[in-house]
């Protein structure tokens, strides 16, 4: 008796499993809201609108941004950082919910370390200001899941590989009354190539409406 049911109970958790594109088909635009993700090492949040071209293609424009308001204490110096990203590109779904995302984007990158140790000139006590703008290529891998007008999904994980220099501004200060220690030199390199080089994308979580 068991045995007889498994076939059937299999036929009858294939639409559910295939729902997803099949939910894509008549849509047409979507209004995502990105509640969380990692755009190289600072949390982001945004928004996207998509236009459906088919139920495996999806056109996105979309901006994320994030900062770390209350910067990262590490006795001796602290950091505060901001990044943004807004992009261009096609989801392609490969599979009912995974997709590759390919686009070309413009990251911002903006961060100061900043001496903890008081100073006669307030001014001094910015050791490493960065700022940067890339235009460059974005690619990621994730699923995402569709029931009648509502969609979630990750992006698990994916990449930004900067290709056009629009800005690069990195100025070094060291405050008269205090020397450089190694962990500050180490965090003021770890921020230039933070700013200037490849950057990771991970976790983007997402939220929205089709229609």
């Amino acid at each position: 008796m068991l045995r007889a049911l498994v076939p059937i109970l299999m036929l009858s958790a294939a639409p559910a499993w295939a729902s997803s594109r099949d939910e894509r088909t008549e849509k047409r635009f979507d209004l995502s809201a990105q509640l969380i993700g990692l755009t190289g090492i600072v949390a982001t949040y945004g928004v996207t609108l998509g236009w459906y071209a088919d139920p495996d293609l999806v056109v996105e424009v979309g901006y994320a941004a994030g900062r770390d308001d209350e910067g990262e204490d590490e006795g001796d110096y602290e950091v505060d950082l901001f990044t943004s990203i807004a992009f261009v590109s096609a989801k392609i779904f490969t599979l009912d919910t995974l997709f590759v995302n390919v686009g070309l984007a413009q990251r911002a990158f903006d961060a100061t370390l900043v001496a903890a140790g008081p100073t006669d000139v307030a001014s001094d006590d910015v050791r490493t200001a960065v700022a940067t703008r890339y235009l460059g290529v974005l690619t990621g891998v994730g699923n995402r899941w569709q029931w009648d007008t509502v969609h979630v999904g990750c992006e698990w994980v994916g990449v930004f590989m900067p290709l056009v220099r629009q800005k690069k501004e990195i100025d070094y200060t060291f405050a008269p009354i205090r020397v450089e220690t190694e962990d500050e030199r180490d965090k003021s390199e770890s921020l230039v190539r933070e700013g200037t080089q490849m950057s990771l994308n991970a976790l983007r979580f997402v939220a929205g409406v089709a229609f």
